[in-house]
């Protein structure tokens, strides 16, 4: 929860569970809801405020507006991010889809089904829509009708993912199995993929060679046209980082794991409010003295390069 004054002492505003709200301090009651729900985009780049049927995307390091407002014609009941570029809003079973760059709709589509979650491939042209009931329905969403039959995960969908050609979908359930399924037909297709007990994320690499699933134990890297393990389990120095981008198969037996920017990258800001105020370094025979004004400069310097 978040509290802010007016400096006439009249007015309080709150802010909890994702929106914003105004009160008056006299009577105790609220006068009007100023935000009606946030999200952060799965990327951490971008996030999202609604304001009565408008929808402002914002950069998540600048403040700016990262594009135009979306006109939504109504409050919406739920807001979900769904990559850096994409959002989707629920208004009962009725799902639209938006451009948060152009502020435009890029499809609208009616379920009927519930809602849970919402898994889009990379193109944007394709969705799998989880209906809390352990199944996926595969959506055209440039057509704006459902594919094939709905897919079923009697254990529960942990995660989802689209090939980049939009022509497959891995899914994996909450016991660690994942499947591989064809768009068009929503029918398992070979290979059969092996178990990852406590897996809890799964990907296809931008050019489709390669499976990655990530557990509490690490990052494996599959061969997409066998199944088969491409080395062993990959266990990072850093827990925080086991999630690439992107992996990129080399001739032999090396891979290049190709990782997004963080976003705890400081700001100038966030430097200023950590300003380190003294500094020492240790010479040559292990004895520590102050930095020199050259050698604070240039730590200075890197301190604003590096997180």
């Amino acid at each position: 929860v978040s509290a802010a004054l007016r400096r006439d002492g009249k007015l309080l505003t709150l802010g909890w569970d994702e929106s914003v709200w105004e009160w008056d301090l006299k009577t105790g009651m609220p006068t009007r809801q100023l935000v009606q729900a946030t999200a952060a985009s799965q990327g951490g780049r971008t996030f999202a405020v609604v304001h009565a049927d408008t929808l402002h995307v914002y950069d998540e390091l600048t403040g700016q507006r990262a594009g135009p407002p979306c006109q939504l014609g109504r409050e919406p009941d739920e807001v979900l991010p769904l990559d850096d570029r994409h959002m989707l809003t629920r208004v009962g079973r009725v799902l639209e889809f938006w451009d948060i760059v152009q502020g435009q709709r890029t499809s609208r589509i009616e379920t009927d089904a519930g809602f849970v979650w919402a898994y889009l491939s990379p193109d944007g042209k394709l969705a799998a829509i989880e209906d809390g009931d352990d199944r996926l329905h595969v959506w055209s969403l440039t057509e704006e009708r459902r594919l094939g039959d709905p897919i079923l995960h009697e254990d529960g969908i942990e995660d989802a993912a689209f090939s980049a050609d939009g022509r497959a979908l891995l899914t994996l359930d909450m016991d660690g199995r994942a499947r591989l399924w064809d768009t068009r037909t929503t029918q398992p297709v070979p290979p059969a993929l092996p178990t990852q007990e406590m897996a809890e994320w799964i990907r296809f690499s931008s050019d489709d060679r390669a499976v990655m699933i990530e557990s509490m134990d690490g990052l494996q890297i599959l061969d997409r046209t066998s199944g088969r393990p491409i080395g062993p389990l990959l266990q990072p120095r850093d827990p925080r980082s086991t999630r690439p981008a992107d992996i990129v198969l080399r001739d032999g037996p090396a891979v290049a794991l190709q990782h997004l920017p963080s976003t705890q990258t400081p700001t100038e800001k966030i430097v200023q409010e950590i300003e380190v105020k003294a500094a020492i370094t240790l010479d040559a025979a292990g004895i520590p003295r102050a930095l020199t004004p050259d050698e604070w400069r240039a730590s200075r310097a890197a301190l604003s390069r590096e997180p």
